[in-house]
């Protein structure tokens, strides 16, 4: 991995490995994911269930990765498939979308024997891996957890895709699902990058920026009409969850 300025970035010390996140996106979800898993599927986290299987769409630097894997793949049996570009989103700035693949790597390093990765799109996963092994990966995985680009479309292509792959009776996650709205100090990139907070930039005071980030409810609304016999509604906040029936 490439040398990284300490100073300039969030280190977390879990089970005595150093990981390494530049941004903190996960805390925006996370108590909304542990009342699902507090509340709602409460026999699973950290009961060392066998053959508990999760599709990622997006893993950025490996956060949620990693809570998955410390809370819910403990058992060897157990396995994260990771897909993603490593490029980034086109609603961060260059600087959010350094070294992704070099950080995921390093922060996976400890669990790296449950963790396959694809370098590549969903919708490559999904043609040249999915339906080239129909057997193996429809109707697989107990949960899937799809934090890719922002916007009612893609989420909506995602999700038809994610249906075929989640198992009965196993969920589909979405972040974002409701708009974000921050006040935040303006950065040197803001005078370039309308999009460094991940959503509709605007100015204050020339001191503070507005930061809008746009929700995806109208795309996967769309998708819990059209499947609305196949899907359960288990949760709608920060986070939409659906089940599979």
């Amino acid at each position: 991995m490439e040398q990284i300025n300490e100073n300039t970035h969030i280190k977390m010390n879990i089970q005595n490995y150093p990981f390494v996140f530049t941004y903190n996106y996960f805390d925006e979800w996370k108590e909304d994911l542990l009342d699902f898993f507090n509340k709602i599927n409460v026999n699973i986290i950290n009961k060392n269930v066998e053959n508990v299987h999760v599709l990622e769409f997006g893993c950025y630097q490996g956060k949620t990765s990693i809570w998955f894997l410390e809370n819910i793949l403990t058992h060897e049996s157990s396995s994260l498939t990771v897909v993603d570009t490593f490029l980034g989103s086109t609603t961060q700035t260059p600087t959010q979308c350094m070294h992704l693949q070099q950080l995921f790597t390093h922060n996976i390093t400890p669990f790296v024997n449950k963790v396959h990765v694809y370098k590549e799109s969903v919708y490559d996963f999904y043609k040249n891996v999915c339906c080239a092994n129909n057997s193996v990966y429809m109707n697989k995985y107990d949960y899937i957890f799809i934090d890719t680009e922002i916007n009612n479309k893609d989420a909506l292509t995602n999700a038809i895709y994610a249906k075929d792959l989640v198992k009965c009776g196993g969920f589909i996650i979405f972040p974002h699902y409701l708009p974000l709205v921050q006040t935040m100090p303006l950065t040197k990139e803001d005078n370039v990058f309308d999009a460094s907070c991940d959503g509709i930039l605007s100015i204050k005071n020339n001191t503070n920026k507005i930061c809008e980030r746009p929700n995806i409810f109208r795309g996967l609304n769309i998708f819990i009409d059209i499947w609305k016999d196949e899907f359960l509604v288990i949760m709608q906040s920060k986070l939409l969850i659906l089940q599979k029936i």
